[in-house]
């Protein structure tokens, strides 16, 4: 009964303070962590925080908020890490990832996201179009963790082949690039923050890792969009932001529903099935 309330004091929670301690939560209690920490680049944030600290501290920062994560993820969990190289720091990504090992992690896969419209670069450099999502565990091995292979195609629904008949859809798993648009940026926008990342990057993740009821934690919930998320795939959720001026954008985010660019295999079915209802019901 003990475990039960205390269960309630975190669950579907945002806490306003910073994740390098994360003293709410229990031991081995989320199942997925899903997260994109600050890039330290000089973004603008609400309440002064400093996204342009010296690199050592930095990753100090970061390394206290790896290791209570550690703590708290499941054995058999998954954190999903998203970052970005910037034009002078081109092994940035790589060097937080490996920040995160040194708090215990292994990691097992290195997922690129490819933006669909990336912002345009100015000056000598090219337009980055892609940014990394490093899968990571607390066991050496991916097959000690919950992990559920997602399916997509590349045939559109009702597709016949050159002799008309109906083309059998053909499910393949989605392999570690998952291509979706960046979102509208918020700086003066409706959710109220400068750096949000796509409702199908912690979709995705989450459907890899998670089961409905499952806890997912954000321990840099920005404007709220894995909160969001979470709960509309039936999993509960819990948070940290250290910006409690993020507050009212988060819990309005959180009260409507994501909006999703990537289709997979549960997504077509669902429209075939719809499909199928339409067509029986105007045939009667």
């Amino acid at each position: 009964m003990e475990t039960e309330n205390k269960a309630k004091n975190y669950e579907n929670v945002i806490f306003y303070h910073s994740s390098d301690n994360m003293k709410e939560l229990p031991n081995n209690s989320a199942q997925v962590i899903v997260t994109s920490p600050p890039y330290n680049v000089g973004k603008y944030y609400e309440n002064g925080y400093n996204d342009r600290q010296h690199y050592k501290k930095y990753k100090e920062m970061l390394r206290d908020v790896f290791d209570e994560c550690f703590r708290v993820l499941k054995d058999d969990g998954i954190f999903f890490l998203n970052i970005a190289n910037n034009a002078k720091g081109q092994f940035k990504s790589h060097d937080i990832a490996s920040t995160a090992t040194k708090s215990g992690f292994y990691l097992n896969d290195t997922i690129i996201w490819l933006k669909t419209n990336p912002i345009p670069a100015t000056g000598k450099i090219f337009t980055n179009r892609y940014e990394y999502v490093f899968l990571l565990t607390k066991n050496k091995f991916l097959d000690k963790a919950k992990f559920n292979k997602l399916e997509i195609s590349n045939e559109y629904v009702g597709k016949v082949d050159k002799w008309g008949r109906a083309r059998k859809q053909e499910w393949k798993d989605m392999g570690n690039v998952w291509t979706f648009p960046v979102v509208k940026q918020g700086w003066f926008g409706d959710d109220g923050h400068c750096a949000m990342y796509p409702a199908d990057l912690p979709r995705l993740a989450i459907l890899c890792a998670s089961d409905e009821e499952d806890l997912v934690l954000d321990p840099f919930m920005g404007s709220g969009t894995t909160a969001q998320v979470a709960r509309n795939l039936n999993r509960k959720y819990v948070g940290y932001e250290i910006n409690e001026g993020y507050k009212k954008a988060i819990d309005k985010k959180i009260s409507k529903r994501p909006e999703y660019m990537m289709k997979i295999k549960s997504d077509i079915e669902k429209e075939i099935s719809r499909k199928k209802v339409l067509q029986k019901t105007l045939a009667e």
